[in-house]
């Protein structure tokens, strides 16, 4: 298990990437709000709106959850974890934007609202139990974890496809794809932590719910 000090360094690390986050989503909140006005945008306001507040509550469960109970060990969960939650985000800087119509501006900002609103809830009902990395704190089995096993990487996963459309090539779908792949990595990564620390209520909770549709998979 990681040291006090390097807890805390990566604490401050994390609520410092996730605080900047903040700061450029409310610049784009603001740059959105002083543009013209319509259903597209009213929307968009909304889902950058629930994703201010989705990094805002990161911040603040980052910095004031306890102590992990148990979390993997290695670098392969850590890398994985971190591919698997921002392969997709870093390449928006190199992807470029290509020219949509209206119906494809509407699926993309449907999907972009949904999977945000959705990512708002869902962290708000995980609390401190939130990490990026592979890590036991509390076991929670109630609310939409009792739907599927992990109700936030399905919000995610609408999210990202709200920003694929509006950004679709065949190399954002691979990159998409990849992050995926390492996505499912990453659940298995978190299972077994979990499954450790919490053997019988983690193995009985497992043996109920699906990973991510329910009754299927």
């Amino acid at each position: 298990m990681d040291s006090p000090l390097k807890e805390l360094m990566t604490r401050l690390t994390a609520s410092t990437f996730f605080l900047l986050l903040v700061i450029v989503t409310a610049n784009s909140i603001a740059s959105v709000a002083a543009g013209p006005q319509n259903m597209l945008s009213v929307a968009t306001l909304f889902s950058r709106l629930c994703v201010a507040f989705f990094y805002t509550m990161v911040v603040w469960f980052t910095l004031t959850r306890g102590h992990p109970l148990a979390q993997a060990a290695g670098w392969q969960p850590r890398v994985t974890a971190l591919l698997g939650a921002f392969l997709f985000m870093v390449s928006l800087v190199w992807l470029k934007k290509p020219d949509l119509g209206i119906a494809s501006h509407m699926a993309a900002t449907a999907l972009l609202t949904t999977g945000s609103a959705l990512m708002l809830v869902i962290l708000a009902h995980l609390g401190k139990s939130f990490s990026i990395m592979a890590e036991a704190r509390t076991l929670v089995v109630n609310g939409p974890y009792a739907i599927v096993r992990h109700p936030l990487y399905v919000a995610e996963v609408i999210a990202t496809l709200g920003v694929l459309i509006e950004f679709f090539s065949w190399a954002a779908v691979t990159v998409v794809a990849i992050q995926f792949a390492f996505q499912i990595l990453r659940m298995r990564n978190e299972e077994a932590v979990l499954l450790r620390t919490f053997p019988i209520d983690y193995a009985r909770y497992m043996a109920r719910t699906k990973r991510l549709l329910p009754g299927i998979w």
